[in-house]
């Protein structure tokens, strides 16, 4: 803006510059709110003069002038946009700024279209005044919140749009638009995505940018409904992670499990060739805890038996504490001590391996019930055996054997393979692999 001053002979010209700075910041976020006004006589209200605060765990970020419909018994709606981060949404405020009371029965928030919460009830807010709802967030809808450190170099930062789907345990979100600027550097770009796909346990991040004109990252942050859970930095000694040509990255965190074990009397016990020490180990009538990843592809267990009932028995957990994996006949056992028997690569195919032999159910009479292990595990133990047992199990999901293939056709397969992605996961029975299964689409 430009304009003349003048006091006396002498004009000054006064050059007023607006700037309109872009920072980092954070993706913009889309708040609906659909409310319900009373269907009794004064329950309506004034569409203008209502002002919302929204409420999140972080921070409070508002007023927004709400100027939807407030006629008795009619449903109206607010959309907003924002680009603070708030943490979680937990509730508004509302602040009316005149002299027409209003009864709100229900509301619904929606972020980005995703229905994130609801309240259901009766609040009166009255002349001058500021009322409080909280809502209950939807079992359905997750926050995703994506940080990323923008390396410290001129060409580090793009102008091209960036992509992010988010993985779990039992599926996995749409590819969604991070809407941020990300033409910076040195700084933080927060983006925060909306879903109500059911991805179970947080388990992988993939990152895609739009273009060719590269991202450098020295950091990448996942949190999922507020909690951390993935931190990402540059390996092998790399400066930074960086984005380049339409370039999808992904990037995984390993699952917990947790493994439960006894035996009558003395366990020794190794998860993938590594033996494990604990007290209980050697107390016939107590489990034994360990944690470990799902990455773990063998449990190897030996039993002493020094009198009496003689058994083993154990199951695998994961995060959500449902049980994986359990003691059952499809494991391989021995009497006999054969070198390397507890490592992942020894092959139990001597005739001294054959399948275990059932001793019991879990809280049968002699036992009972130990621990938290698994009512579906079976105790089991080496055909013929007295003393010593040796047992294997190869770490299936249900008795079915997980593998990961990456198929370079999948021309052959079109039936079996087209709802998978790569590498393609397959329940393969029986630990073989033959054509029937493709043909029967296990």
């Amino acid at each position: 803006v430009v304009s003349t001053q003048s006091t006396g002979t002498v004009s000054r010209i006064v050059v007023l510059v607006h700037v309109l700075l872009t920072t980092s910041g954070v993706a913009a976020t889309s708040y609906q709110f659909i409310f319900e006004t009373g269907t009794a006589e004064h329950d309506e209200a004034a569409k203008s003069g209502y002002f919302y605060t929204f409420v999140g765990s972080v921070s409070e970020k508002g007023e927004y002038d709400c100027a939807g419909k407030r006629g008795k018994g009619e449903t109206g709606s607010c959309t907003f946009t924002e680009t603070t981060d708030i943490g979680e949404l937990k509730g508004l405020k509302i602040r009316n700024s005149g002299t027409d009371s209003w009864l709100v029965v229900s509301m619904r928030v929606k972020l980005d279209g995703i229905l994130w919460g609801t309240w259901q009830g009766s609040q009166k807010v009255s002349d001058l005044t500021t009322k409080s709802i909280e809502f209950t967030r939807s079992s359905s809808a997750f926050q995703f919140k994506v940080t990323y450190s923008i390396r410290n170099d001129k060409n580090a930062g793009t102008q091209d749009q960036q992509y992010v789907k988010i993985k779990g345990t039992t599926g996995e979100t749409e590819e969604k638009v991070c809407s941020a600027n990300f033409n910076v550097i040195n700084k933080d770009v927060l983006c925060i995505l909306y879903s109500n796909a059911n991805i179970g346990i947080y388990r992988c991040v993939y990152l895609r940018t739009g273009g060719s004109n590269g991202l450098d990252l020295t950091k990448i942050k996942v949190q999922v409904n507020g909690t951390e859970s993935h931190t990402i930095t540059p390996q092998n000694n790399a400066a930074f992670i960086g984005f380049d040509n339409s370039e999808t990255k992904e990037f995984c965190v390993e699952g917990k499990l947790t493994v439960r074990v006894n035996c009558d009397d003395h366990l020794d016990l190794y998860l993938d060739g590594v033996q494990q020490e604990d007290r209980a180990l050697k107390i016939w009538n107590k489990e034994s805890t360990f944690e470990t990843t799902d990455k773990l592809g063998v449990i190897a267990m030996k039993c002493t038996n020094t009198g009496g009932a003689a058994g083993i028995i154990g199951s695998l957990h994961n995060e959500a504490g449902n049980v994986v994996f359990y003691t059952d006949t499809t494991w391989k056992c021995s009497s006999v001590l054969e070198v390397g028997w507890q490592l992942p690569q020894f092959q139990a195919s001597s005739k001294n391996w054959q399948r275990a032999a059932k001793r019991g159910d879990h809280g049968n009479r002699i036992w009972g019930f130990i621990g938290k292990i698994s009512h579906e595990a079976d105790w089991i133990w080496a055909v013929g055996a007295q003393r010593d047992t040796y047992c294997r199990g190869i770490v299936t999901v249900r008795g079915r054997l997980l593998l990961s293939y990456t198929f370079r056709s999948v021309s052959n397969y079109p039936h079996t393979l087209k709802h998978c992605g790569v590498p393609c996961k397959i329940l393969i029975e029986h630990y073989m692999i033959c054509h029937k299964i493709f043909g029967n689409h296990h």
